[in-house]
Formats: structure tokens, C-alpha cells, sequence
């Protein structure tokens, strides 16, 4: 399936292709075409040519509107911040990133558990977790903590790149002194935990030090492996490999943390088969990543995040279940007030008490990425005879006809040759 997947989003299609959920009636119908098909090459000529005249087969009939370009999109980014404690224009702040759009062949089969509904669910734990952590401390950390939630993500993370550009002229930018951006991608599953960086960080770098805090808090977990990948930024390539690239373009230290090795697993990273993940280990994943930024953030050495303050899995189940509960292709929620939207936003207002959204639209004249509408349309199939019983059938009626016209012409010789028999049997 998901070499098919990928292979028909990968081609320029000049015909429709439909899907359907394997459901009963569905099922029925591949059946009897299944087994029409098997009958045919079955038994003698004579009763194949039976079978063809009087066998029965579908035609399908799709009604649907006219797929057209959206002319009013809206996509959103969802920004919430921490503020620390101290003069704001010189505090370092550290961005959390992920984006929120699943991606697939069949837009509204996308649900995208792993990619990226993890890694939203992950952000929006951290969240929670720093939120609390704050309030219960008795005070904010040195640093602001940036929490950003990117929209259009599957089409080279388009939001990132819209809230760079805002950031950048903005005269209140929120990410002044930025000391880096960490962008988290699929983290529902695996047992691997990989580090991708455009540029690898110096020694005693906070790049550096995040990296040895993750691997020290992954080695409390046994076979979690966490790795760094230094993979360069192509320009030359028309899409970025990894969400951290937008960051790094612009200069700006940035990072993805992913279970992912490599970005040429793409096809896992965008298909329709990617419903599911392991709670257990996203909420790992989470705590690996909610120690290793404490320790960065405090200043601390031991453990923050136990008993009260621990990373909760019904939390993020629920979370989890309510992004996957609705597909979440970009052009579905490409529109104000969306359910996904809304949910995210309602969930960092909840936590943070500076809360931004920003809308954006692609360029009019020269459009990043054309989105369509009519995602779905209604098939329906007919029980049909073949072609060549309509010319039996035409044939049998005519020979009726020719008999009765013939027996009407010649009424006399019927009636005679009728009575001849009748006076036959009497005798």
C-alpha cells in the first residue's frame, strides 16, 4: 500500500482514481465481480457463452462537484509564550516548533497519528508541563520558552516560513535573542531518538548542551538510542528535508528531534496508513525532552519532572485522540475557525498567557501551493446486464414480432392449420 501511495502521489494523474473503505456493501460487490470473473473461465464454451449473455455486471456512476482551486484560504499559526523573569529584550528565548497537518494520498483518510500528531501532542504537553513547573517554582526560569503550532507543514513547512517572515518584521518580535529552535517531528514511535542538524553545534554551545542533556536522559530509558545527523541544507532541492532548515536558512540555530533516521522515509511521513501510535512511548519521548530542557532552563542537575509534575498519558491519549478523531489535510482546515485549529488554540490559552494567531494566505500573484476543493464525491453502482444480452433480448423480441405479424398476415392458414389439428385429436 504504501509503495502504491506513494507512487500515484508522486504522478500527474490525466484520469480520477477512486477509493472506498472496505465495508460490506463494498466488499459484496468485489465479491460477485470476483466470482463473475472466475465462472467465466470455468466449465465449457457453451457455458461460458450462457454466462456472458445472462451474468450480470456494475457500472458505476460518481456524483460530485467540479474539483476547483480555493480562493479563500486561511491557514493559522498558533504562538504561545512563557515569558521569563528579567528584562524581556535580553532574555534568550528557546522556540518549540511543530506542525500540525497530516499529509496522504486520500485527504480525508489523512489523520496523521505519528506525523504529526505526536509531535503536536508533544508540544503541547511540554506546554503544560512548563506552565505548571512555573507556577509551582514560585517563578519564571531566565529564558522565554516560544511555543509555535505551524500550519501547511506538509507543504515545505509553509508555516514556518510565514512566521519567520512575520517575525522578522515585527518590531515586537517574540523571538528576539534567540538561542535555538527545536522543531519535533514524530515522536509516537521506535526506539530511536535522532538529533537532525544542518550544521553541527560547537563545543559548550546550547545546541551542545541540549544534545548531551537528551542523550543523558535517554540512557535512564534501556535501548533508547539518541542521535545526532548532520545533514547540509540543499538549496539546489525544491523541498527541505526537515522543518529546522526554515530556521537555519535565516540563520538562526535550529534543530528537529525526530524517531525518524533519515528524511527519505518520507513515505511514512505522509500516508494514509499512519493511524496509529504508542502512548508509552510518546510520553518518553516527552520526558526525555521535558528533562534535557529543564536542565537548560533551571539550571538543575536531578529530575523535575515526577510525581505532580510528571508527563501524564491519559493526557496526552486524550490529546491524541481528539487530533486523530478528524482528517487534518491542509486543505481541509485551511479556513478560520476549524475544529483542529480551534482545539490547539484553546489548549495554549489554556497554559499560556500570551497567545498569538496568525493567519496568512499564499501569495495571489504567484501562489507557494494551490489548494483544491472536492475531496470526496458519492459513487454508486448498478446491477447492469452485459451489452450482448440487449442483442439477444432485441433479437428474441423480434423474432416474436416477426411471428405474430406473420401469424396475423396468414390468419386464415393458422386458423385452418389450428383446426386440422383439433379435428386430428378428436378423431
Amino acid at each position: 500500500m504504501l509503495d502504491l501511495e506513494q507512487g500515484l502521489l508522486s504522478e500527474e494523474l490525466s484520469i480520477p482514481i477512486y477509493f472506498a473503505n472496505a465495508t460490506a456493501e463494498v466488499m459484496e460487490i468485489h465479491d460477485n465481480i470476483q466470482r463473475s470473473t472466475t465462472d467465466d473461465t470455468a466449465g465449457s464454451a457453451s457455458q461460458a457463452l450462457l454466462g456472458a449473455v445472462l451474468g450480470s455486471g456494475y457500472q458505476m456512476a460518481v456524483y460530485g462537484s467540479q474539483s476547483k482551486a480555493i480562493t479563500d484560504v486561511q491557514i493559522a499559526n498558533i504562538i504561545g509564550r512563557l515569558q521569563g523573569a528579567g528584562a524581556d529584550e535580553q532574555l534568550p528565548t528557546i522556540t518549540l516548533v511543530a506542525h500540525y497537518d497530516a499529509l496522504g494520498l486520500l485527504p480525508d483518510m489523512s489523520f496523521g497519528a505519528d506525523s504529526n500528531a505526536s509531535g503536536i501532542a508533544a508540544l503541547l504537553e511540554l506546554l503544560r508541563l512548563f506552565s505548571r513547573l512555573a507556577s509551582s517554582s514560585g517563578g519564571a526560569a531566565g529564558f522565554n520558552l516560544l511555543f509555535v503550532a505551524t500550519g501547511a507543514g506538509k507543504y515545505n513547512y509553509f508555516g514556518s516560513k510565514r512566521f519567520l517572515d512575520d517575525q522578522q518584521e515585527s518590531d515586537n518580535s517574540w523571538m528576539q535573542e534567540s538561542l535555538f529552535t527545536l522543531c519535533l517531528d514524530s515522536l509516537g514511535l521506535g526506539q530511536e531518538l535522532n538529533l537532525h542538524v544542518s550544521k553541527p553545534p560547537k563545543e559548550n554551545s546550547a545546541g551542545s548542551r541540549l544534545f548531551d542533556n537528551l542523550k543523558a536522559a535517554g540512557s535512564s530509558y534501556p535501548g533508547v538510542e539518541v542521535d545526532m545527523v548532520h545533514k547540509k541544507i540543499n538549496l539546489a532541492e525544491e523541498l527541505l528535508a526537515w522543518e529546522h532548515e526554515r530556521y537555519s536558512i535565516r540563520k538562526l540555530p535550529a534543530f528537529t528531534l525526530s524517531h525518524f533516521k533519515s528524511h527519505r522515509e518520507q513515505q511514512l511521513r505522509g500516508s494514509i496508513t499512519d493511524d496509529n501510535i504508542d502512548i508509552a512511548v510518546l510520553a518518553r519521548n516527552v520526558k526525555i525532552v521535558a528533562e534535557s530542557l529543564a536542565k537548560m532552563v533551571y539550571n538543575v542537575q536531578n529530575d523535575v519532572f515526577e510525581n505532580d509534575l510528571a508527563v501524564s498519558e491519559e493526557h496526552l491519549q486524550v490529546t491524541m485522540e481528539k487530533l486523530t478523531s478528524q482528517p487534518r489535510s491542509a486543505q481541509l482546515i485551511a479556513k478560520k475557525h476549524n475544529s483542529v485549529v480551534t482545539l490547539i488554540e484553546g489548549m495554549v490559552r489554556h497554559y499560556a498567557k500570551q497567545v498569538k494567531v496568525q493567519y496568512f494566505s499564499p501569495d495571489k500573484r504567484d501562489p507557494e501551493v494551490v489548494f483544491y476543493d472536492a475531496t470526496k464525491a458519492t459513487m454508486n453502482a448498478y446491477t447492469v446486464k452485459p451489452a450482448v444480452f440487449d442483442l439477444v433480448l432485441t433479437f428474441m423480441i423480434l423474432a416474436y414480432v416477426g411471428t405474430f405479424a406473420l401469424a396475423v398476415k396468414n390468419f386464415n392458414q393458422v386458423k385452418s392449420l389450428l383446426s386440422w389439428g383439433t379435428k386430428q385429436k378428436v378423431k
